[in-house]
């Protein structure tokens, strides 16, 4: 799991990071998760990515960074730096299909000016079991890092967390995400069973 530090509002931070993905292919966004995110106080949501629905997720960004360029200079310029890289990215993507991403936020806690912690992982844990070296992720996460950067925002250096050594309670532990996806007889161990996990 990967854990960036932003000088945005949770809200704006998880739709950069949607715009990122976007720019990339998108099957589907997820809604439902985005409400029980919202019940309990974050910003979130689910994306499916699929690197061939480029034309259609493609024409939907277009129109988005048209419209946050008139909403937010800094969030077109944002979103113009996600789809400079985003051929790339898609290059280093090609071979999976239908990745399924969750994208979450919350103000980080005590702090007096907007700083947000934003979270963005895989859930699929074939490749949360990838081994070092191997995670075909690795790679577009440095271009996820770039992107925020080249935005302004980043405050701090991202950190990786392991989903397994998340608190129970957490509302990223792998048994509560599972359970705003609506899956409930996974066992915890096959979740984030790698102690390198993104």
């Amino acid at each position: 799991m990967t854990v960036y530090t932003v000088s945005c509002p949770p809200a704006e931070g998880v739709a950069r990071c949607v715009a990122f993905w976007r720019a990339i292919g998108i099957k589907r966004e997820s809604t439902t998760i985005c409400k029980r995110f919202a019940d309990i106080g974050w910003s979130g949501t689910e994306v499916t990515v699929m690197p061939g629905q480029t034309t259609t997720s493609r024409r939907r960004f277009d129109d988005t960074l048209l419209e946050l360029g008139e909403i937010a200079p800094g969030l077109f310029l944002g979103g113009l730096a996600v789809y400079l890289t985003s051929k790339a990215v898609r290059a280093q993507l090609r071979h999976l299909n239908k990745t399924t991403i969750i994208v979450a936020a919350r103000p980080m806690p005590g702090a007096e000016q907007d700083r947000t912690e934003l979270w963005c992982f895989p859930w699929d844990t074939a490749i949360q079991r990838a081994r070092p070296g191997k995670d075909p992720f690795a790679r577009v996460f440095e271009y996820l890092h770039t992107a925020l950067h080249q935005q302004g925002i980043l405050l701090a250096p991202p950190r990786l967390v392991d989903g397994e050594e998340l608190p129970e309670e957490h509302p990223l532990s792998p048994t509560n995400i599972a359970q705003m996806r609506g899956i409930t007889s996974v066992p915890f161990s096959s979740l984030f069973s790698r102690k390198e996990g993104r």
